[in-house]
């Protein structure tokens, strides 16, 4: 068996003359700031690094944050200009009218299917986009009057009904007694089966409030923003 390493390297240095020994001094003073700045080095790169992603991934959220921001303002904008919209204010006077005679009454009907291709037409043109998924006119006694998808929530009441914890029920409340524009959380809709965001505005005509008109907007497009 060979001897330790450590009485080799003891059995090597008394081997070495002067010159040796100073060739090693030399070579251990040399490579000691060769060693010292390739530390550094890998050090200043690993920070460089470090900073480049978080620049990359807060540039990234920042861009995602405008996406949404669009997204929202974009909606606050389309339903309040559906609330200033002389066909639809007529429509909601017209249905919570034919509304108080039942929904399955031949002037309800009338009114239905006279009305019923405009508004569908506007909420189409958007679910194209995967933006809105449903259009409601809800009366000022919280009664939801019209529905393009007509799921359980049509003919329920926002304020007594089943759906008065709902997010749609919130937005109609600050609506139709705060008289402004009000947009709600992303939170699991039942009649929907999935999560579901709601904007509402007031309608007027005269000064006079008609109801509320909302859109219910859809989880994919946030999805894909969120992407």
């Amino acid at each position: 068996m060979g001897q330790p390493w450590y009485l080799a390297l003891f059995d090597f240095r008394k081997k070495l003359g002067i010159g040796g020994k100073l060739l090693l001094c030399f070579l251990a003073v040399a490579l000691l700031p060769l060693a010292i700045a390739g530390s550094l080095a890998i050090r200043h790169a690993a920070n460089i690094l470090e900073s480049e992603v978080v620049t990359n991934l807060t540039s990234t959220v920042d861009a995602k944050a405008r996406q949404v921001d669009t997204y929202f303002s974009e909606a606050r904008r389309n339903v309040t200009t559906l609330a200033h919209n002389p066909s639809v204010i007529d429509a909601l006077e017209r249905f919570v009218a034919a509304y108080h005679r039942g929904v399955d009454s031949a002037e309800y009907r009338a009114v239905d299917d006279e009305l019923r291709p405009y508004l569908t037409y506007y909420q189409a043109y958007y679910e194209d986009e995967d933006r809105y998924y449903d259009l409601f006119l809800i009366s000022p006694d919280g009664d939801i009057v019209f529905s393009v998808v007509k799921e359980d929530d049509f003919a329920s009441n926002l304020l007594s009904g089943p759906l008065r914890e709902t997010e749609l029920a919130s937005v109609f409340r600050t609506a139709s007694t705060s008289h402004v524009t009000d947009i709600s959380d992303f939170r699991f809709y039942h009649p929907s089966h999935e999560p579901a965001g709601f904007i509402a505005a007031p309608v007027f005509n005269n000064e006079r409030l008609m109801g509320v008109v909302a859109l219910q907007m859809s989880v994919r497009e946030i999805n894909e923003i969120a992407a």
